[in-house]
């Protein structure tokens, strides 16, 4: 009988790590929609829309209670390919400290909702949307 060959570590944590679709079911994509039109958090959990066309004071009461916020620009609600582009906590601090922080420029459709799962929520915005941190 011939040596029993040990699997070099790469090989090793191939073979445990399993296919690339078990890797995006245990949250390897991280904010934004996976291949099935799931949105998933930063932390690659998956998140569900609970509440669709929040006022602007509703979506800043959500971010001044800690949720976290992204937009997408088209309008599209994600689906045509657009992934979310999160905010920082230096942006959503400086959300918090202005006056007007969402103003509407118009033109593609626009609308603010909200989405959780068991650790988060997000305020997600899309269309002419536009996040701000000017004092002026």
């Amino acid at each position: 009988m011939g040596k029993k060959r040990v699997p070099r570590s790469a090989e090793a944590v191939m073979k445990d790590a399993g296919s690339p679709a078990d890797l995006e079911e245990v949250g390897q994509l991280r904010g934004e929609f996976d291949e099935n039109g799931r949105l998933l958090d930063l932390d690659g959990h998956e998140l569900t829309r609970t509440k669709t066309r929040l006022t602007i004071k509703q979506a800043m009461a959500l971010i001044g209670a800690g949720a976290s916020a992204a937009s997408e620009p088209c309008g599209c609600g994600g689906w045509a390919g657009c992934q979310p582009q999160w905010l920082d906590k230096a942006e959503l601090d400086s959300l918090l400290a202005v006056s007007k922080p969402i103003t509407r420029k118009g033109g593609s459709p626009t609308w603010i909702d909200a989405w959780t799962n068991e650790t988060s929520t997000l305020v997600f915005a899309h269309g002419d949307i536009v996040w701000t941190s000017d004092t002026r």
